[in-house]
């Protein structure tokens, strides 16, 4: 059995990203999403980068979270809410809530912290 090949017409398009939504202190509530394949192939080329400058694989990990909210967080209109300058500095006074979010996006990405570690 043959399947037809595919054209325009009948192709469907591709299902909307998953998402959850975060209360965060000073924010309020806040849209988690997952990376687009191109965002999660540079997340993993940057670990893979920091990892090559640092000896400590947390540390490379955790120098890339705020590379990562910064695409994976956004407004009701899918906009970043904040740069990664902003982020690491929203980490200075709110560690726990960058930490949760950070869980969320590789979640929804279907990554591990473990699977950064590794790239």
């Amino acid at each position: 059995m043959t399947s037809a090949l595919v054209y325009g017409g009948n192709v469907s398009p591709p299902a909307d990203l998953p998402f959850e939504d975060i209360e965060a202190p000073n924010l309020g509530l806040v849209r988690v999403r997952a990376m687009m394949f191109a965002e999660r192939m540079q997340f993993r080329a940057r670990v893979a980068a920091l990892r090559r400058e640092k000896a400590d694989e947390d540390a490379a990990t955790y120098a890339a979270i705020p590379e990562l909210l910064e695409v994976s967080v956004v407004d009701a209109t899918g906009s970043p809410i904040y740069s990664k300058t902003h982020w690491n500095q929203y980490g200075a006074t709110q560690e726990a809530t960058v930490l949760e979010l950070f869980s969320s996006a590789m979640r929804l990405s279907g990554l591990s912290s473990e699977d950064a570690k590794k790239n």
